[in-house]
């Protein structure tokens, strides 16, 4: 970020890419059809000095299991984890 000024807020997106999602459904065994998904995505806020990561899944029909959201929420905070980012769930 260039100048002297700090922004007040911004906001990222991230998408898992289609290939990385399909090898996440395949580590975890999830019955999830990777046509089903629009995509895992991972969202960064900052918003007056304070930075929140906020993971989600969209589908593209209704879905009643949420261990694909559990897992992608898991994979996220060890990502994290390992490049010695604290992580707090909240």
């Amino acid at each position: 970020i260039k100048g002297h000024k700090l922004p007040v807020r911004f906001r990222l997106v991230f998408q898992l890419s289609d290939e990385n999602t399909r090898w996440l459904l395949d580590k975890h065994h999830l019955p999830v059809n990777p046509e089903d998904i629009g995509g895992l995505f991972m969202n960064i806020t900052y918003d007056h000095q304070k930075l929140v990561c906020t993971s989600g899944v969209s589908y593209k029909t209704f879905v009643m299991d949420k261990t694909l959201e559990q897992c992608w929420d898991d994979t996220v905070c060890q990502y994290f984890k390992q490049n010695h980012i604290t992580v707090e769930r909240m």
